[in-house]
């Protein structure tokens, strides 16, 4: 879903892995939909995702969506029992993420949030060092987290 937007970003991850293919693709940018397809060699399109999960045989959905639409993408997913990944932020409401979490359980299928920066190098460092217990016994932490972006403009 999102596949001419965010969404078609995942073809470099989804390429080291020979067991997975595309099946479908959906995105409500119909000009962008085609170069999604083509681009990430998927089988089937669609311009509406409810269509796309009664109509394609799905294991797994990546949902590079806008963030409104998270939640109810991932449940409509999870309640036909199809994993999901979804990219952050996840939900807008303390209520969405009940439910989320509600329709995981309810599911047999999997829902996993697509944070990246939980797996960089560093802070896969950090989290052995720990399993490993070589910090010994800490009395102050603190942690910070400086998302990569674009420096800010003013006039």
């Amino acid at each position: 879903m999102g596949a001419a937007g965010r969404g078609g970003r995942f073809k470099l991850a989804l390429d080291v892995m020979d067991s997975i293919s595309v099946r479908a693709v959906c995105d409500i940018d119909a000009d962008g939909l085609a170069d999604a397809v083509e681009s990430l060699e998927a089988e089937e399109r669609y311009l509406d995702y409810d269509d796309m999960l009664a109509r394609s045989d799905l294991d797994a959905v990546i949902l590079g969506t806008p963030m409104q639409f998270h939640v109810p993408q991932a449940i409509a997913a999870l309640n036909k029992n199809v994993h999901v990944l979804s990219e952050v932020p996840v939900w807008v409401s303390v209520e969405e993420c009940r439910e989320l979490v509600t329709a995981e359980g309810r599911s047999s299928a999997t829902y996993m949030m697509a944070e990246n920066y939980t797996y960089q190098r560093s802070n896969q460092i950090i989290k052995e060092i720990v399993r490993q217990r070589l910090f010994g016994t800490p009395y102050y932490a603190e942690g910070d987290y400086l998302h990569g972006g674009k420096p800010s403009i003013s006039s």
